[in-house]
């Protein structure tokens, strides 16, 4: 299975719904629609598993100048960025960063 990594900061906000999109790099397809992904912090354990609802590639002009901003730091400059949109199907409450994303609320 697909696994996305995420900075540890984004773990509360994947868990409470908040963040439901990131931006990747366009230059490999990117998961399907639909597709099941888990999601982690760098290579650990998963923390939660969600369905993919959207991916397009985008202009980095289409991001507001904050985002844009951001991506450029993560990612670098290139034009195409890909947009993965997501909704969380579980939360894998065992996992270290989950209690520990809980535990600093």
């Amino acid at each position: 299975m697909k696994t996305l990594w995420f900075k540890q900061c984004y773990v509360r906000p994947i868990l409470d719904g908040i963040k439901q999109e990131t931006i990747r790099s366009a230059k490999r397809p990117g998961p399907m629609i639909g597709a099941h992904i888990t999601v982690s912090v760098g290579p650990r354990t998963p923390f939660a598993l969600i369905e993919v609802v959207d991916n397009e590639v985008i202009m980095l002009a289409d991001l507001d100048p904050e985002d844009a901003f951001a991506t450029i730091a993560l990612i670098g400059d290139g034009e195409r960025m890909r947009r993965i949109r997501f909704r969380l199907i579980r939360v894998f409450e065992e996992c270290p960063e989950v209690e520990l994303a809980r535990r600093h609320h």
